[in-house]
């Protein structure tokens, strides 16, 4: 999904001080938005939904020095995982539900399938599971950026493989339950850090150590135990699992 948690969480914050900030920006000669050439869809789409037009933008090639006259650098409003309110707050505010948005009873299970790691290497075993607890399966990558967004929006559970679809919680309202599943790893606190910002109740499971999930590799596929999914659901429900790993 080309770093959609990073479009989102990094970048767009940012994009919105950029325009709080371009009156005092011009009067420095600084006139437009310097990005990447090439970006994923989803950046089109946050351009798009502030307003930015193609002459607002300034496409560099990354393998190229590039002469400036005057360049203004904001910092990112997140690091190693830890998030500025200042970009859950901009986030919540200019991404509300949708027009016609349900309300939010779905449960979604995020596939990894479309990608090339960390992929749920038992995955017809567990949706099957899920399935049959009301739990539907998604494929983010495989949806526009509107559709991801309209789709999270009516969700009250989330669960998923650590990955961009993710992301999508951003627009589920508070309360979610979220089940961020990790292969033999040691976890990377992102999407704890994002789900409790947002009101979110989370856990994360790391799988249980075998032959074959490398404890080191962070993007090895892995196996995953639906009924400890289930379990750690159940737990969320009743709010005995908020915002912690396991592998037990």
């Amino acid at each position: 999904m080309g770093n959609y948690y990073h479009w989102l969480v990094d970048f767009f914050p940012r994009l919105v001080a950029f325009l709080r900030l371009r009156p005092r920006l011009r009067a420095l000669g600084i006139l437009r938005i310097a990005l990447l050439r090439d970006p994923p869809e989803v950046v089109f789409a946050l351009l798009a939904h502030l307003g930015l037009r193609e002459e607002d933008v300034l496409w560099i090639d990354g393998n190229q020095p590039r002469p400036v006259r005057s360049l203004a650098l904001l910092s990112n409003v997140s690091q190693y995982g830890y998030i500025h309110p200042f970009a859950v707050e901009t986030l919540r505010a200019e991404f509300p539900p949708p027009p016609g948005a349900g309300a939010a009873k779905r449960a979604l299970y995020v596939s990894r399938r479309d990608a090339n790691a960390r992929r749920i290497r038992n995955e017809e075993e567990l949706t099957a599971a899920l399935a049959a607890r009301g739990i539907e399966t998604v494929v983010p990558g495989a949806l526009s950026f509107d559709a991801q967004r309209r789709l999270f929006a009516e969700a009250c559970v989330i669960v998923g493989p650590h990955g961009a679809g993710l992301t999508n919680m951003l627009f589920a309202p508070p309360g979610a339950r979220v089940v961020e599943l990790w292969p033999d790893a040691p976890p990377l606190r992102h999407f704890a850090f994002l789900a409790r910002a947002l009101g979110h109740r989370f856990t994360a499971l790391r799988a249980a150590p075998t032959g074959a999930d490398p404890s080191s590799d962070h993007n090895a596929d892995f196996h995953a135990d639906p009924t400890r999914v289930l379990t750690a659901l159940e737990a969320l429900e009743n709010e005995e699992g908020a915002d912690l790993f396991s592998n037990t």
